[in-house]
């Protein structure tokens, strides 16, 4: 067990962050389950598909933030230094399967989308729904699986890793194989983030050209038919068409957006916290301050993603101003009875 030394100077350095988790919470909370419930809605501005993954990443972000939150106010209540060295080691079990399901929804996200616009066509009869749930429970449960890497079981990577962690011994993190295995599955997964992000953009890119061209020519074409008997229907129609197919863009061009800044709140909640600790390991010193900024931001995750889908997605704005009003007049109406 460690020394009572060890774990004041733990608590003394990471009290602030553990301040900042708790203050998280109420955040975390009333953000997940405002996004939850206008995810089960059809009007919410996903395809079926995409909205199962998102309602699952945003389970993970409520578990992630209220485990934090607890884990954080027990460190600041008053208790003894080794029950509150016990919490702190067996914290791996929660931010483990945290970081590594919502780094794996993530990338299942990018795919899903990828498929979506380059295989418009064929994209129903690859990605059905039975598929996904299947896809995405085995993703979910190899993700768990790999929580025993941040296991406390002595004399091994993790539990050295948890130990040394907990009594602030950085040096004893140079070369640890859960830091190692860490930063790997976190590049992996930027590394196929960043890839599909690119493959869409071109692809976008490619599509909106596409679609411009034809636009001309069925300019073109209407204004020939134009001059012909039956003009007045088919110049109707041709704008229709060119309505629709513009709507369809910028429908696909707000998805991309939605889905790129997605990407961003988990790299940018997981990044700095890793880089952190790998800096740690090889020996450099930061002051207490930065450790806070990265807890910070690992926590903020559990609550950026509700403001991403108000921000790109007009239906989801929708949807919860009409559930707000409808919520809105129930109050009143049972206030006034």
């Amino acid at each position: 067990m460690a020394s009572s030394n060890s774990s004041s100077e733990y608590l003394e350095t990471y009290s602030t962050p553990f301040y900042l988790n708790v203050s998280q919470l109420p955040l975390s909370v009333l953000a997940n389950a405002f996004t939850y419930g206008i995810l089960r809605y059809s009007t919410s501005g996903f395809d079926v598909v995409t909205k199962m993954f998102l309602k699952a990443l945003t389970v993970w972000y409520a578990a992630y933030g209220i485990g934090q939150a607890i884990t954080s106010l027990l460190q600041i209540v008053p208790m003894s230094a080794n029950a509150r060295f016990t919490i702190c080691i067996y914290q791996g079990v929660l931010i483990c399967p945290c970081f590594f399901v919502t780094l794996t929804l993530t990338c299942l996200l990018n795919l899903n989308r990828y498929i979506m616009v380059a295989k418009p066509l064929r994209y129903h009869h690859i990605v059905t729904d039975r598929r996904a749930v299947v896809v995405m429970s085995v993703a979910i449960t190899s993700s768990i699986r790999l929580t025993i890497v941040g296991l406390p079981i002595p004399k091994t990577p993790s539990g050295d890793f948890m130990m040394n962690i907990c009594e602030f011994n950085v040096d004893a993190l140079k070369g640890n194989f859960v830091l190692i295995f860490c930063v790997s599955f976190l590049l992996m997964a930027a590394f196929t983030s960043v890839v599909s992000t690119v493959s869409l953009l071109v692809i976008s890119r490619k599509q909106s050209r596409a679609i411009a061209d034809g636009e001309i020519t069925m300019t073109a074409t209407v204004s020939t038919v134009n001059q012909r008997k039956y003009r007045d229907d088919t110049s109707a129609y041709a704008r229709e068409e060119t309505a629709t197919t513009r709507r369809q863009r910028k429908s696909n061009r707000r998805a991309l957006l939605t889905i790129f800044l997605l990407n961003v709140v988990v790299f940018v909640s997981w990044l700095p916290l890793t880089i952190f600790y790998v800096l740690l390991g090889v020996g450099v010193n930061f002051p207490p301050v930065f450790g806070s900024v990265v807890v910070f931001l690992s926590m903020s995750a559990t609550w950026w993603h509700c403001l991403v889908y108000l921000i790109t997605n007009k239906m989801f704005r929708e949807t919860a101003k009409d559930v707000f009003k409808k919520k809105l007049r129930i109050y009143c109406s049972d206030t006034t009875k």
